[in-house]
């Protein structure tokens, strides 16, 4: 087990249910767990549900919606500890589980040094990397200098080439 830390001092609250302390990540074990500030108790937040044919892929992790567990899954994701992905039934009584993305971890992406098939990017990331090209575009065609524009560009070949963008970089 190799957990890390992904928030200190976090402070969750569903149904009736409050939980403070240190959010911790295993993505060998795709779990998130709680530790308690004072007593250093670790309470797994997440399940395995291989077992009910579902597979957590890399980055990901599923949050029962049940029992005492109810609201956790919207809870994470409103504190932007993990987002939703799908919504599956488990069980015989067809109780609803959530896919989630652990967000620390989608923010990493790869580079031409260690690329990764198993590299998540989350919409928002793809975007902004959008956003960042659309700039380099914009300054290219303003007063800017080449000194100023050319680490622009390295950047936005480099992130294009290890997401695995075709296309034209520069206009």
């Amino acid at each position: 087990m190799t957990w890390k830390t992904l928030r200190e001092n976090a402070y969750l609250t569903f149904n009736d249910v409050v939980l403070e302390g240190r959010i911790e990540y295993d993505p060998s074990q795709h779990a998130l767990a709680i530790v308690h500030p004072d007593t250093g108790e670790k309470e797994v937040l997440t399940v395995d549900l291989l077992a009910s044919g579902f597979v957590a892929r890399p980055g990901e992790v599923f949050v029962k919606d049940w029992s005492e567990h109810s609201g956790l899954a919207h809870t994470l994701a409103r504190n932007g500890i993990a987002a939703f992905i799908e919504a599956v039934l488990v069980g015989p009584f067809q109780q609803p589980a959530y896919r989630m993305r652990v967000l620390a971890e989608s923010l990493v992406f790869p580079t031409k040094e260690s690329h990764s098939q198993l590299a998540v990017l989350l919409p928002q990331t793809e975007e902004a990397i959008a956003e960042a090209h659309r700039a380099a575009c914009a300054a290219a065609s303003g007063n800017s200098n080449d000194a100023e524009i050319e680490p622009l560009w390295d950047l936005a070949e480099t992130l294009m080439a290890a997401l695995q963008i075709g296309g034209e970089i520069r206009p």
